[in-house]
């Protein structure tokens, strides 16, 4: 007797436990993009800044939006997520960017991203490594280092910071251009 009342008081301990997670709410998820500001059309120029290739570290592989939580960890967010893989909305945005730059010659553009991380405490930082190779393959090199401050909190302003750093990196590569026209 004393078994059964044990098993039939852990069933309904057990049922109680699980309708009680089921009534609470889901989380709301919340999707990311990069969008490239539109600006003015540039002038017609000669030449164009083509960008090649993108290489990024892993965790820009990933779907999730990820913080940078110490030193050495990096944490996904769990109900924050890109709408597209990371890799190609940094491709997207770099190369709309760069391809109204105004420039004396064709250049082909390759960018390895070392770093692209925010901090819990607002801290955003993108680090690049970049070179520019003209049609008679002349090529010259440039690292990007910079670290803004998000304009508020949360995720939203995040993705700004982002956007805002990439924006920087894109005028950075423009600047490196040997002779260019402004």
């Amino acid at each position: 007797m004393k078994t059964c009342y044990s098993r039939w008081f852990r069933t309904s301990l057990l049922a109680l436990l699980v309708s009680g997670c089921a009534t609470q709410p889901a989380p709301e998820r919340h999707t990311y993009l990069l969008r490239v500001p539109q600006g003015e059309a540039s002038p017609v120029s000669p030449g164009r800044l083509s960008l090649a290739h993108v290489a990024v570290p892993g965790y820009l592989e990933a779907q999730e939006v990820m913080l940078m939580v110490s030193a050495t960890e990096v944490r996904p967010a769990r109900f924050h997520r890109w709408a597209e893989p990371p890799r190609e909305g940094l491709t997207r945005y770099l190369s709309n960017r760069l391809a109204n730059e105004p420039v004396a010659t064709d250049y082909r553009v390759d960018v390895v991203v070392e770093e692209l991380l925010g901090t819990e405490s607002g801290n955003v930082r993108l680090r690049a490594d970049y070179s520019l190779e003209d049609e008679a393959g002349g090529v010259v090199r440039g690292y990007f280092d910079r670290t803004v401050v998000q304009t508020s909190d949360g995720y939203p302003a995040l993705v700004e910071a982002h956007a805002q750093l990439l924006e920087q990196l894109a005028e950075a590569i423009a600047e490196t251009v040997p002779g260019r026209t402004p």
